[in-house]
């Protein structure tokens, strides 16, 4: 390979702009410059700007169709070593970082006209307690998708039921999965230096991304053209973070949080808001062990070898695994025959604490990662009454504006297109 070719540099170029995105000193580039393994200095930062103008042309063009608008906050950190002075870059700069989407989906672009949601929005009702209570296929839903996570925890932790993640009569209920073979088209805008964190600094920001960057003038000077989209994966962030706040209690407390973190010798999820990975991962762990022990207490045999040995099938599968929910894991009723029109909690003296939210956590990440909106849609009851029972408003407000708007206010045809749009960019 002839190293010192620009038609066969395509190798110098990524490893220079990796070596720029993680901080390689200018340098250092020189030398792998004069080594023949990277582009110099000069070339990498042209290289930047080039595709940062790329970049918000293609945002321009995704712009002038139906389209997702995404931004959040983040901070820069500076070296440490530079001297905090007037006429200096300050040690962490806040600010803000936007993607354009294209919107998949729309099969006809009069499903994105406003006028039909300001008219919505101009006749509804007041939102009344009904409506955020779980409907009876909501709640039948949700306890079929429980039963199905609790087997697959059985599958994922032993070997001999590894065939029950692949069963197909143990799998989930699709309710309004995504289509397939979806691609995500999208384009970064230059980062601004403005905070998010008020109206101000909200109206600010779309200002900067549409007018400043991509010379966009229209009617979205209004802002009535932007509609709120749930986040799925900060969802399941800030849930996860409000269910250790909640239980974590004492390490002297069988059943607390930082008493299986102790057992499990989890050291730095002690925190207000711990690294998000290592504490669902410890969650989710936590779960598994006490769905496992509840496995071996209800299978009726001395261990998981021999009940696998006696080769159950699905409906006896299902029957445990319901058994588990009702008598360990929540204070769900004791059938769930559709023929049955009245619900009475069974008495749950074994039940641990965390574990009916955990069952909910891991329902709502199974979800997400299995793109299915319309079980989304089932957790909204359950996901408002916790959200706002960890203290977090913010979301709770959210999830009943949400079933606010897929009720009264969003035609079908808009919140099916809104509810793709916000999970494949998850």
């Amino acid at each position: 390979m002839n190293i010192r070719s620009l038609q066969c540099s395509q190798l110098q170029y990524l490893f220079g702009l990796y070596a720029w995105v993680t901080g390689t000193s200018k340098q250092t580039i020189e030398v792998l410059d004069a080594a023949g393994l990277s582009v110099s200095y000069p070339t990498i930062i042209n290289t930047i700007g080039t595709m940062a103008d790329d970049s918000i042309a293609l945002a321009s063009k995704l712009t002038y169709k139906p389209h997702i608008l995404t931004y959040d906050n983040m901070d820069i950190s500076s070296s440490q070593h530079v001297k905090q002075r007037p006429d200096t870059v300050s040690k962490v700069q806040s600010g803000c970082f936007c993607l354009i989407y294209g919107c998949h989906g729309v099969k006809d672009r009069r499903h994105m006209l406003l006028a039909p949601i300001l008219e919505n929005l101009r006749k509804v009702i007041p939102l009344k307690v009904r409506d955020i209570r779980p409907t009876r296929p909501q709640f039948l839903a949700y306890h079929h998708q429980t039963v199905i996570n609790i087997i697959h925890v059985l599958g994922c932790n032993s070997k001999q039921f590894k065939f029950v993640i692949s069963h197909p009569d143990i799998q989930h209920l699709s309710c309004r999965p995504l289509p397939g073979n979806l691609k995500t088209i999208f384009a970064a805008l230059c980062a601004t230096t403005i905070e998010e964190k008020t109206i101000n600094g909200n109206l600010l920001n779309q200002e900067n991304f549409y007018i400043e960057q991509m010379g966009y003038i229209n009617s979205w000077t209004r802002h009535k053209v932007f509609t709120l989209g749930i986040a799925p994966l900060h969802a399941c962030m800030n849930l996860a973070w409000g269910l250790q706040a909640k239980h974590y209690g004492s390490a002297t407390t069988p059943g607390s949080l930082v008493y299986f973190f102790t057992l499990m010798e989890k050291k730095r999820l002690a925190g207000e808001k711990p690294d998000c990975h290592a504490l669902t991962s410890a969650l989710l762990q936590i779960l598994d062990g006490i769905l496992i022990s509840c496995w071996k207490k209800e299978c009726g045999y001395a261990s998981l070898d021999e009940f696998a040995d006696s080769h159950p099938g699905q409906a006896e599968l299902k029957t445990i695994a319901t058994t588990i929910l009702n008598k360990y894991c929540t204070a769900f009723p004791e059938t769930h025959n559709e023929d049955s029109q009245s619900i009475h909690p069974p008495a749950t003296t074994d039940s641990i604490p965390p574990v009916p939210n955990l069952l909910v956590l891991i329902e709502l990440m199974t979800t997400v990662s299995q793109g299915d909106f319309g079980r989304i849609k089932d957790l909204l009851p359950d996901l408002a009454a916790m959200f706002r029972s960890i203290g977090s408003n913010k979301y709770a407000v959210e999830c009943i504006g949400l079933m606010y708007n897929l009720r009264y206010v969003w035609p079908p045809e808009y919140a099916y297109i809104h509810f793709i749009c916000c999970l494949y960019r998850s």
